[in-house]
């Protein structure tokens, strides 16, 4: 298990690991982070179709989905490049909450 804080700038972990054929160490990354944008994203988006984020903010929780559909997006991305069903996987999760979106 990787031990660090992750951040917009994780993702690039996983293009690093599998630059350096350690495609396991980059699949770990990359679920992590796309289990962390799915549950943040569900948290949020509920909080914008309520109402109910008086202590985020408005504009912040706009920030916060989009945040996290870039840091979907940047990982299905790097993904694809290598495992393409896994990418569809992560795709999915991203479909899911666009399309709650709309």
């Amino acid at each position: 298990m990787v031990a660090w804080q992750f951040d917009q700038l994780s993702a690039n972990f996983s293009t690093f690991y599998y630059a350096v054929g350690e495609p396991e160490k980059a699949k770990e990354i990359s679920d992590i982070i796309v289990k962390r944008a799915d549950e943040e994203l569900s948290y949020f988006i509920a909080k914008s179709k309520t109402g109910d984020y008086k202590q985020w903010g408005a504009d912040n929780v706009q920030n916060f989905i989009q945040s996290n559909l870039r840091d979907l997006n940047m990982i299905i991305s790097i993904t694809d490049q290598h495992d393409k069903a896994l990418a569809a996987s992560y795709k999915e999760v991203y479909d899911k909450h666009n399309a709650s979106l709309q």
